[in-house]
């Protein structure tokens, strides 16, 4: 019983056991700081007490996370695992811009767009809707976008660089729709191009 109560204490109150590194990893170095900061394990905690979901909560708050995990590394390291948010297009905020991700939430506020940047003008549902078409979109056609619009979750539609629109509808049937965009731009000269039925498209 001496035994056992020895290593029950070891395991609770040991200074063997205090935490004495926060591993971040799935992060740049210039983030991990700041994770670890969310984190907020206080200072002489051991490893065992560590409140885990409250970790994981208060890391998951930051904007730029999209995942979080969270274990115990004994002797004395936390780790937490994340996968950041990766951007798909920014949203204009006054005066400046946020990324947003591909299921439209925004994080990191940047300064000026970029020409590269493509500017999502829609909000709620419609700026899901897309930030999700625009990651269906091949490299090369996303490549061309300047513009993605939105009202509703139903009438998404891109505006390239060149000044030519695509109407591309509702996120059903993306892969179909991609296809078909690749072939129309490839064999017709418009100015307009309409996959929203992808079976049946348009030009103009």
């Amino acid at each position: 019983m001496l035994a056992v109560a020895l290593i029950g204490w070891a395991v609770w109150f040991s200074p063997l056991l205090t935490v004495r590194a926060v591993r971040v990893l799935g992060a740049p170095a210039g983030d991990a700081a700041a994770i670890v900061a969310a984190a907020a394990v206080p200072p002489g905690s051991t490893l065992v007490h560590v409140d885990v979901a409250g970790v994981r909560s208060r890391v998951g708050h930051v904007p730029r996370i999209a995942t979080v995990t969270v274990r115990r590394d004994w002797p004395n390291t936390l780790v937490i695992v994340v996968t950041e948010r990766a951007a798909i297009g920014v949203v204009q905020a006054g005066t400046r811009f946020q990324q947003i991700d591909v299921n439209g939430v925004a994080f990191g506020a940047i300064g000026p767009r970029s020409a590269r940047q493509v500017l999502v003008t829609a909000d709620g549902p419609a700026r899901a809707a897309a930030a999700t078409a625009l990651a269906e979109l091949p490299l090369a056609i996303y490549a061309r976008v300047d513009t993605a619009s939105a009202t509703t979750g139903d009438n998404v539609s891109f505006t390239f660089r060149t000044g030519q629109v695509v109407v591309w509808g509702s996120t059903d049937d993306a892969a179909a729709k991609a296809r078909v965009l690749q072939a129309l731009l490839l064999r017709v000269r418009a100015h307009r191009y309409d996959v929203s039925a992808p079976m049946l498209p348009t030009t103009s």
